[in-house]
């Protein structure tokens, strides 16, 4: 029985020393890593930054042909959640005495508003502002999130 007890003893010290990092090489890899992501992400960043031009071309070319319409570049941002960068784009529309205003978010793939993956909407009625309808809080909530903030 002794025997037995002494070679547990021995056994769990075997297996717990097994699993300590005597030489703090879990902590190195960890901030390894970490510093890694943060120069991965700051590179994404850069190149989202880069993409804005683009897409302030092409809005301006939209402009240019269109007549009812008018565009505006909002921002671009790198999205840890989508591992993308996404865009920002705002039509007004202006009708009747009704403003309509639209944001659309586009992933860096898509150069129009058709391939968005989130929107809304803001209608204002100039003659009877108690009319105007805004479904843009859930956008804004949804940008923040992708923006993390």
């Amino acid at each position: 029985m002794r025997k037995i007890i002494v070679l547990l003893i021995m056994l769990t010290f075997v297996l717990s020393s097994c699993s300590i990092d005597w030489n703090d090489e879990k902590d190195k890899k960890i901030a390894k890593l970490e510093k890694q992501i943060q120069d991965d992400t700051f590179e994404k960043k850069q190149e989202c930054a880069k993409k804005s031009d683009t897409y302030k071309k092409l809005i301006d070319e939209k402009n240019a042909i269109l007549n009812d319409f008018e565009y505006s570049f909002i921002e671009s941002f790198y999205s840890m959640e989508k591992n993308d960068c996404l865009w920002v784009l705002k039509e007004d529309y202006y009708y009747n005495n009704i403003s309509k205003t639209m944001y659309f978010l586009i992933p860096s793939g898509t150069l129009w508003r058709e391939g968005n993956i989130d929107r809304c909407l803001w209608l204002s009625n100039f003659s009877d502002s108690s009319k105007d309808s805004n479904n843009c809080d859930l956008f804004d909530e949804r940008l923040k999130k992708l923006k993390g903030e």
